[in-house]
């Protein structure tokens, strides 16, 4: 009896210190999903338009990465934090900069 209650103590303990990781994680839009949602116009209530001005913006520097992140932590889609995460800003300019290839 003991043993078990110990055990649940600590299935509890570690679930709670578990629980703002899996939530922050979850709160995360993948790269090429949020570079495919600029694409397709999604941001333009934040003045990223979609589509050929997209692709235009991005090949004359007038639109990136943290554009992009900053329209989407607008739109409730993203925390303030992304815009720190370094790695995430590079995959999220990697994504728009495949939008350009021709």
């Amino acid at each position: 009896m003991k043993r078990s209650v110990i055990a649940l103590l600590s299935v509890l303990l570690v679930s709670g210190f578990m629980a703002p990781t899996v939530r922050a994680a979850t709160n995360r839009v993948e790269p090429f999903k949020l570079a495919t949602m600029a694409y397709q116009g999604f941001f333009s209530d934040q003045g990223i338009d979609g589509h050929a001005q997209l692709i235009s913006s991005l090949e004359n520097r007038q639109v990136d990465a943290e554009d992009v992140v900053r329209a989407a932590i607008e739109r409730g889609l993203l925390d303030r934090e992304s815009l720190n995460d370094e790695q995430y800003l590079r995959f999220v300019a990697l994504q728009l900069d495949r939008l350009t290839v021709r």
